[in-house]
């Protein structure tokens, strides 16, 4: 299991108790939104450091929130072919692309 699967098993369970509401008031909440944080940056070549990163750019801070979200919602994609009646049954592909969130 990879660290950012276990982040994603914690944050569905720190979301049901409401975490990101509490996450100034639950010390265990802030932690792992910190390491998740660090891990996001780190696979987007970001160097944050602990405290305050005004030095970033707009660009570097949204692709860390981005990571983050990609991989507590993952975008699942789903191709099939069905018949088109319309066109003499031809087949027509058909992409659906969907989010999970728990």
């Amino acid at each position: 299991m990879t660290q950012f699967a276990k982040y994603h098993i914690a944050f569905a369970d720190y979301e049901k108790r409401g975490v990101f509401t509490m996450a100034s008031t639950v010390p265990e909440a802030k932690e792992a939104l910190n390491r998740f944080k660090m891990e996001a940056a780190s696979e987007v070549g970001v160097n944050l450091k602990q405290g305050y990163n005004g030095d970033l750019t707009a660009k570097q801070a949204g692709s860390v929130g981005g990571q983050m979200v990609n991989v507590m919602c993952p975008v699942r994609t789903v191709q099939f072919q069905r018949t088109n009646w319309t066109k003499n049954n031809q087949l027509q592909p058909i992409t659906y692309e969907f989010c999970i969130a728990v």
